[in-house]
C-alpha cells in the first residue's frame, strides 16, 4: 500500500471502520513507514482528543437573544442588494457605452444610397476594369448602349 492510500484510509478512519483486508494492509505499511507512523499517531491523538470532549451546552437564554437579535437587525438582503447595484449600475453603463462607441467606429453608418457608382463600386471592392470590359464586349449594341447610359449617371433618382 503506497503512502497516499494509507493517509486516505487513516481519514476514512473517522467516519467509519476500515474492511479487513485495508487494515491488515495499512498495518503493514505501518510498520514499514516511520512518516505514516508518524501520521497515524497524530490522527490517534485527534481522535482522543475529540472523543472524550462532551458536546458544550449553550449559556442561558442564548436562543432567546439570538431569536431577538436577528429580528431585532432586520433582513440583511436589502443592504447586499443594494451594495450590489452600486456596483453593478457604473459598471453595466460603462459596458453600454463601450459597446455603442465600439460599434460607431467599426462600422460607420454610410449608406449605399449616399455614395456615388464608383464609390460604391470601389467600398464593396469590385474591379471596374472588369465590369467595362463586359460592358464593351458585350455583342448586343442596344444592351451595351444601355448599360453605359445608365452606368453614367451617377446621381441616385431623389437627387435629380
Amino acid at each position: 500500500m503506497s503512502c497516499r492510500r494509507v493517509e486516505r484510509c487513516l481519514l476514512a478512519a473517522f467516519d467509519r471502520d476500515l474492511s479487513a483486508p485495508d487494515r491488515r494492509s495499512m498495518e503493514r505499511h505501518l510498520a514499514e513507514c516511520p512518516a505514516c507512523r508518524k501520521r497515524a499517531e497524530a490522527h490517534a491523538e485527534i481522535r482522543r482528543r475529540l472523543s472524550g470532549s462532551a458536546v458544550p451546552e449553550p449559556l442561558p437564554r442564548f436562543w432567546e437573544r439570538l431569536e431577538s437579535r436577528m429580528t431585532a437587525s432586520g433582513p440583511a438582503l436589502p443592504a447586499a442588494w443594494a451594495r450590489l447595484w452600486a456596483e453593478a449600475i457604473p459598471i453595466s453603463l460603462s459596458l453600454i457605452a463601450g459597446f455603442v462607441l465600439a460599434t460607431l467606429f467599426l462600422f460607420p453608418s454610410s449608406r449605399s444610397s449616399d455614395l456615388s457608382g464608383s464609390e460604391a463600386l470601389l467600398l464593396t471592392e469590385g474591379n471596374p476594369i472588369a465590369e467595362t470590359r463586359a460592358i464593351i464586349e458585350e455583342g448586343r449594341r442596344d444592351v451595351r448602349d444601355l448599360t453605359v447610359l445608365f452606368a453614367a449617371d451617377e446621381q441616385p433618382a431623389g437627387k435629380r
